[in-house]
């Protein structure tokens, strides 16, 4: 509380957050994370995490505790009777996954720009990727080259990649198709740059964007958190109604 403060009620305010940045830190050091900077990055988002939970469970928490009622009963009537809040913690979580994604991605991220015949292959990162063949494919509007290139992790084939170079009527210039392969923690995404008409040789470029998924798994949190803050309570729109018909004629 503002001019309030005590040690005692800060020291209980801050214990279980700390706790939460010291797990994010342990668990970097765990992981390998070697730079320092990512790892206080994420030490700060596992401290936001922390707070953030607790300020949308809590509340929940202490009525069902008080009134010995239902988690799922507690819940809804914590929400109903704290839209605005909890609405505003759900955007805070979606922050913070974003924030702690993209540390890792721009920490992380691995590129490689290769020249291939048919049959050679590179690695990226865990991933191994094979130049196969190009293959043309004449349309109405346009006319387009495509690598097809398959990717392997381990011993286990993952699919065909197939990025392309698209050639319109209206464009001097190519205009690419990159192919995206998503994995629950990262997108290996992998373009066509050049190619020889024969399918000779190819030029391709690769990216490894690690949590970038995470980036837009996340994003729902922003419209659900702002629907539930702006959402009408029951209790406000009648009387609302009742004010109303009090002043009319």
């Amino acid at each position: 509380p503002w001019g309030q403060a005590q040690l005692s009620s800060l020291r209980r305010a801050w214990i279980v957050p700390g706790l939460g940045a010291l797990a994010a830190s342990l668990g970097c050091l765990l992981l390998g994370v070697g730079d320092w900077l990512l790892g206080m990055h994420l030490t700060l988002c596992g401290f936001a995490l922390v707070v953030t939970l607790r300020e949308l469970g809590g509340p929940t928490w202490d009525r069902q505790q008080r009134k010995s009622e239902s988690l799922w009963q507690s819940l809804i009537v914590s929400i109903t009777y704290g839209q605005r809040r909890f609405g505003g913690y759900v955007v805070h979580l979606g922050v913070i996954v974003i924030a702690a994604a993209i540390g890792i991605s721009q920490t992380y991220r691995q590129s490689v720009e290769v020249s291939l015949k048919p049959g050679e292959a590179f690695t990226l990162g865990p991933y191994r990727l094979t130049y196969e063949q190009t293959k043309a494919t004449e349309e109405a509007h346009r006319f387009s080259v495509a690598a097809q290139v398959r990717i392997q992790k381990a011993s286990e084939t993952l699919g065909l990649l197939q990025p392309r170079l698209n050639y319109y009527p209206t464009q001097r210039e190519p205009i690419g198709t990159p192919q995206v392969m998503t994995r629950v923690f990262e997108d290996v995404y992998l373009s066509l740059l050049s190619f020889e008409r024969d399918g000779s040789i190819v030029g391709l470029k690769a990216f490894r964007n690690p949590m970038v998924p995470w980036i837009w798994w996340s994003l729902p949190l922003f419209p659900i958190g702002a629907l539930i803050a702006l959402w009408p309570h029951r209790r406000r729109v009648a009387s609302s109604v009742a004010s109303a018909q009090s002043v009319s004629p």
